[in-house]
């Protein structure tokens, strides 16, 4: 059992199977440390990409962690090739990816292959479970185009651009009536805002 973030939710990780991809030894035992800590027992621990490969052609899978230091973008090559896997095994799964280097161009990058979350090293178990819990309450629908495949890459919805109807179906394009009753007045809206006690 593994605690989850600060909501107090219990998770029963015995039986997920996860794969584990990092050319580094001692990155890979990190994170099987870390794993094992949180009561996952079906670990799949791998410093080969063809190796990785095979395990996600002959398993089901439920999460993915690729470091993204794999050296000639192997790592991120295995993404692509995971995200265009459409209708076999493990094409949706979610993929974390911890890195080193957080630029945005790095981190965009790696957004742009697929990857479910990005994650910042050093690791430390409590961020990690938290990209967990939210790839497992909120996950995101699946988009398959011609330059990119993998979770949708919006974290909130603020609709389509203006003047345009949008590209996913999930998009609404109808328009928004005129606004109704008189502006509110600061004063109002402190009000609302104001913090209240309450008689319990």
């Amino acid at each position: 059992m593994a605690e989850g973030s600060s909501d107090n939710r219990v998770f029963n990780f015995s039986n997920v199977n996860v794969l584990l991809l990092d050319e580094n030894q001692s990155g890979l035992e990190i994170l099987l440390q870390i794993f094992t800590g949180f009561g996952v027992n079906k670990i799949h621990s791998f410093s080969d990409v063809d190796a990785a490969r095979e395990c996600v052609q002959s398993r089901a899978l439920e999460l993915i962690v690729v470091d993204q230091e794999i050296p000639e973008e192997k790592g991120l090559s295995f993404i692509k090739w995971l995200r265009r896997r459409e209708g076999k095994n493990n094409g949706h799964v979610p993929v974390i990816v911890p890195m080193g280097h957080t630029t945005l161009r790095d981190v965009m990058m790696v957004r742009d292959s697929g990857a479910s979350f990005v994650l910042r090293k050093p690791l430390s178990p409590a961020p990690l479970m938290q990209r967990i819990v939210m790839v497992v309450a909120d996950p995101r629908p699946f988009v398959i185009a011609d330059q990119y495949a993998g979770p949708d890459r919006r974290f909130k919805f603020e609709g389509p651009p203006a003047g345009s109807s949008g590209r996913r179906e999930s998009d609404d394009d109808s328009e928004l009536g005129d606004p109704s009753g008189e502006n509110l007045d600061q004063d109002d809206i402190d009000a609302l805002l104001k913090p209240r006690k309450v008689a319990l």
